[in-house]
């Protein structure tokens, strides 16, 4: 029951900021598509800014949210190189092909 009662009895911004990394995590494995998981990704990037309660140095609290800021420009890069013809020669170019 501490639990429970631990956590009705947070204010609505620290319930949003302690659950807004699982929250944006798990819509980012469910909802398809590169948008979603660019929103999600920065959504843990601030999440992780506003988490004062990582016991961690300075330097490893400002890591999370640009290595996350990083995941999310990543994901909403195009996808070069990763077409059928990349495929095609990657395949031409690798070693036991009998072509």
């Amino acid at each position: 029951m501490h639990l429970l009662a631990a956590w009705t009895s947070l204010g609505t911004f620290d319930l949003l900021r302690l659950l807004g990394i699982p929250a944006a995590v798990l819509v980012a494995a469910l909802l398809p598509g590169r948008v979603a998981a660019r929103l999600a990704a920065l959504a843990v990037a601030l999440a992780a800014a506003l988490l004062a309660e990582l016991a961690a140095p300075w330097y490893v609290r400002a890591g999370w949210p640009l290595l996350w800021l990083l995941v999310a420009w990543v994901a909403g890069a195009p996808d070069v190189g990763r077409g059928p013809r990349a495929r095609r020669a990657a395949r031409r170019s690798s070693p036991g092909c009998s072509r």
